[in-house]
């Protein structure tokens, strides 16, 4: 098995023991401007936050995302499913190989894929009812973000320790 795979499979692995998302935690709900009811994802959360929704624009988005939700809720289920089988036998007894876990690993990948797939259809569904005010705005929104989290990672490598290299490179 490559090392991708392996990579993959332990992540689930690890995912799995970490078990409840806050996502699943998450209350749905009548949507405010920028409240999604449920979790999706960061980035489409941002762009209804920051879009400042009309009433029209809320009500709108509320039936993409609820009629969006049943089929999301669903691979969210098999998400988790697969993800405990992963769990149980990465903990059964006897010994255990990655080999193992492809069959596991491919399917949650394919559902992962899903997932994805299913947001950003929602997302470019909720970005055609802005108005070019409204795009622009996000889009500034984002690339000030964008600067903030380049500076980030510049301080924090700056700061960072030198890394010893057994080799001394």
């Amino acid at each position: 098995m490559n090392s991708t795979l392996k990579a993959a499979a332990l992540s689930v692995f690890a995912f799995a023991l970490t078990a409840t998302t806050p996502a699943a935690a998450m209350p749905t709900g009548a949507m405010s401007n920028g409240d999604l009811g449920g979790h999706w994802s960061p980035r489409l959360h941002a762009l209804i936050k920051y879009a400042n929704l009309t009433s029209e624009q809320s009500t709108q988005v509320q039936a993409i995302l609820e009629k969006a939700s049943p089929q999301r809720k669903s691979l969210r289920q098999q998400e988790g499913a697969i993800r405990e089988q992963i769990a149980d036998k990465m903990l059964s007894t006897g010994s255990v190989t990655t080999a193992d876990f492809n069959a596991l690993v491919q399917q949650d990948a394919q559902i992962h894929q899903q997932l994805v797939n299913l947001t950003l259809g929602v997302a470019v569904q909720v970005r055609t009812l802005l108005t070019p005010a409204q795009v622009s705005h996000v889009a500034q929104i984002h690339q000030q973000m964008r600067s903030l989290n380049a500076q980030k990672r510049a301080l924090l490598n700056e700061n960072a320790p030198e890394e010893e290299t057994e080799n001394g490179q």
